[in-house]
Parts: structure tokens; C-alpha cells; sequence
């Protein structure tokens, strides 16, 4: 249908969801698959067509960081490839649409597919350029709270651990830290208690969030 159309954002989120499901992962990192023997045909093996990921038909695209991927293409779309990446403890999903093959004079091979090629721009702009980081570590002291009827303050630090991708030559006063309004806190305090929440903030976005707990009684 001409009318018929997604977006690189679209497909990325849909292979995000799709990744969770077990069979789904198998197949998208599959470098090849048995067919068995049936009554009609011999035992065949097939081939996956994300060149990145495999050396069996060329040498030239295979790139090691690549962990799976799924190819494409229309007239209308041009090369398509989704593809999965691993490198140094970061995992990314890229999206190529609507790239140039180059094909040979008589037109029966293709030189070179354009998706690959831009793929393999786009890893290494995003393996050299960014990087995970802590954002929060559970029993780290962040922040202290009063306590009614206590006899010293409460330290506070996150409830859960959680990393985020940032620019690895960020500068760690870039980060700002947002809490949120707390409750009166009344002595007995329990470790593990629920004090508030907090969030870490980059660039207008919020990182991520997680609760503020008291790290002892």
C-alpha cells in the first residue's frame, strides 16, 4: 500500500520490544539456521543477510560488535538494516533506512549496500562518542534529613541502582540533581525506609529516578 510507511524511531522501538522476547532474540542473532530434511528436500542452511554479523557470503562487512540484525529493502525504502551492537558493557540498537546500493555496470551485483556502511558509521560515532555510566549506586550517601524526636540526622541514599548513556567527556557538574518534596521525618527510622525521591537531570532530560531510603536505623 503506498500509504504504508514507518520511521527509524518506529522500528527502533519496536525491536527494543521485540528483543525481550526469547525466541524473537534467538532468531534476530542467528548467524545461520538448519532447515531439516523433509520428504520434498535435502537438510539446507540458510544464511542470515546482515553481513556484519557474518563472514559466509562477504568478509568485508563483518564488524564484531555486531551481535544481530535484520535486513530490507523496497524500491521505495531503498536498503534497510536494524542491527543490534555490543561494545565496552553499551548495547545499541541502530537504524539505517532508505540507503544508496551501488550496483556493478550489468547491474546483477551489488559493489557496495550503503546500509553497512552507514551502520558502521553510526557505531563507531556512538561507541567513541559515548559511554554507560553510574548514575545511582544503592548504599551510596547522597543527602541528610532532619529526624523529629531523633538524635542525629538521617543519611539517605538511592533505593535502586541505575546507569544511563552520557558523552564521555562530560563534565560531572552537568548533572544536576532534582529532590523531590519528603514527608516530616519521625524518629524511629528504619533502614530501607522511604525518606523521598530523586532525580538526575542532563541536557533538559531526566535520566533517571529513584527513591531515597534511609541506609541505616
Amino acid at each position: 500500500d503506498e500509504e504504508t510507511y514507518t520511521t527509524a524511531r518506529d522500528i527502533c522501538r519496536i525491536t527494543d520490544a521485540a528483543l525481550e522476547n526469547e525466541v524473537f532474540r534467538v532468531m534476530f542473532t542467528a548467524e545461520s539456521y538448519t532447515v531439516p530434511a523433509t520428504n520434498k528436500s535435502e537438510e539446507r542452511v540458510l544464511w542470515t543477510t546482515n553481513h556484519m554479523m557474518s563472514t559466509h557470503t562477504r568478509r568485508d562487512y563483518f564488524d564484531n560488535r555486531v551481535t544481530g540484525g535484520k535486513t530490507g529493502a523496497t524500491d521505495e525504502a531503498g536498503r534497510c538494516l536494524v542491527a543490534t551492537a555490543e561494545n565496552g558493557g553499551m548495547g545499541l540498537i541502530t537504524i539505517v533506512m532508505g540507503a544508496k546500493p551501488v550496483y556493478t555496470g550489468d547491474g546483477l551485483s551489488v559493489v557496495t549496500y550503503g546500509s553497512f556502511e552507514e551502520t558502521r558509521l553510526l557505531l563507531d560515532h556512538a561507541f567513541s562518542t559515548y559511554e554507560c555510566r553510574q548514575i545511582f549506586l544503592t548504599g551510596q550517601s547522597m543527602f541528610q534529613y532532619p529526624v523529629q524526636g531523633g538524635a542525629s540526622h538521617v543519611v539517605a541514599g538511592p533505593g535502586e541502582s541505575a546507569m544511563s548513556v552520557l558523552p564521555k567527556k562530560l563534565d560531572p557538574a552537568a548533572l544536576t540533581w532534582r529532590r523531590g518534596e519528603q514527608t516530616q521525618v519521625l524518629a524511629p527510622v528504619a533502614e530501607g525506609q522511604t525518606i523521598a525521591t530523586v532525580q538526575a537531570w542532563y541536557d533538559g532530560k531526566c535520566l533517571a529516578q529513584t527513591r531515597l531510603v534511609a541506609l541505616h536505623a
